[in-house]
């Protein structure tokens, strides 16, 4: 059995969800077939991080992403693409990896994730910067328009849900930002693709 870290690097018995848990989980929103899939893919990461750091460590964040995903009924590309989303760095051996092992689909919407990510730095260099009803609804309007598979969006709205469940592992004065920025820019997004359960 692999060990789940917290995204600190402790094991985090409050958070930290096994394998066998999110297998569990996903066998029942998801047809055998698929469950394989997601099998494959924790296989995969197992061997990545045995690679890497000598010991089959994955993050909790992996499966807890993947687990919201699939609530939100995203397709079995979609719930791998939340597993491998830490495994994602931004050079070609990582893309190369992803897409020979997973395919093209998937390693798309992991870029698309990753992507995305620029937001939320624009996010925080232009708290202060312009009005934020302004500001706020010119970075809506930027979300959208970077999207071009619906479950890029979804994926990161997962994984947005996924930070304010654990903003106790953050410092107190990161909490407000983090929810004022949810509140006014990941908020209507989630309103807008429908899924509004997130809100």
């Amino acid at each position: 059995m692999v060990s789940v870290y917290a995204a600190d690097g402790t094991v985090s018995n409050k958070e930290g969800l096994r394998t066998e848990h999110f297998l569990k989980i996903v066998r029942l929103l998801s047809l055998p077939s698929t469950v394989d899939r997601y099998e494959h893919a924790i296989r995969w990461m197992e061997a990545r991080t045995q690679a890497q750091s000598g010991t089959p460590i994955l993050p909790a964040r992996s499966f807890e992403v993947a687990i919201i995903a699939a609530g939100l009924q995203v397709d079995p590309d979609g719930v791998i693409a939340a597993l491998l989303l830490p495994f994602y760095q931004n050079d070609e051996a990582s893309c190369y990896a992803i897409e020979r092992e997973f395919g093209e689909p998937i390693l798309r919407l992991v870029t698309g994730v990753r992507r995305m990510d620029v937001i939320d730095a624009r996010i925080e260099s232009s708290r202060a910067s312009v009005p934020a009803i302004a500001n706020a609804e010119a970075l809506r309007k930027m979300l959208v328009a970077m999207v071009q598979d619906v479950r890029v969006a979804v994926l990161k709205l997962a994984e947005r849900l996924y930070l304010l469940r654990h903003m106790d592992q953050y410092a107190p004065e990161s909490h407000d930002a983090l929810a004022r920025d949810s509140l006014n820019y990941f908020a209507p997004l989630a309103n807008r693709l429908g899924v509004s359960q997130l809100k």
